[in-house]
């Protein structure tokens, strides 16, 4: 292959690259993240400690399912950083899928393909984290896995979730 012909490849490899970046994950008529999304209400309130180890897988689970609103200017998917449109909260089911949530006509709604949906799953760390510590998963539609070890607070029900130092993201339970 001749070295112009491998250069205007690689170019429009590159351009084609930029392209894709450069588009918005925001749905249609979605509104846009307030600029400071620790000054809603549910976000204000103050955390009166953290709990890391739970009783049971069953505990953990409980203590992470519910509608969460995303109380920091990043989330763990790093939005912000990529450039994407930043959502409002995240909700994680009981039945095992777990959706971004964008602010759309004053209400919180599903995201909805890929990158805005998934599967999530607990592992039992207790060999290496002590006892009680579990792993939440959250497995993206469309590719790839968030991995975490979440912080629980207790009263008001809040969570921090690290992806590994790369980006961290505060959510507060919706009541």
């Amino acid at each position: 292959m001749n070295r112009q012909l491998l250069s205007c490849i690689v170019f429009l490899g590159l351009a084609a690259l930029a392209g894709c970046g450069a588009r918005s994950e925001q749905p249609d008529g979605v509104a846009p993240t307030p600029t400071d999304p620790a000054e809603l209400p549910v976000c204000a309130q103050v955390e009166k400690g953290q709990q890391k180890s739970f009783e049971s897988e069953g505990a953990f689970r409980e203590a992470i399912t519910g509608v969460w609103t995303l109380c920091s200017s990043e989330s763990v998917f790093c939005s912000a950083k990529l450039g994407k449109a930043l959502e409002r909260g995240l909700e994680i089911e009981t039945g095992g899928r777990w959706y971004k949530l964008y602010e759309q006509d004053g209400k919180l709604v599903r995201g909805q393909g890929f990158d805005q949906q998934g599967t999530w799953e607990v592992i039992d760390t207790s060999m290496m984290n002590g006892p009680g510590v579990y792993q939440l998963n959250l497995n993206i539609d469309g590719g790839g896995s968030v991995v975490l070890l979440p912080a629980i607070a207790i009263g008001p029900r809040k969570m921090r979730l690290n992806n590994m130092g790369v980006c961290e993201g505060d959510y507060a339970i919706e009541p």
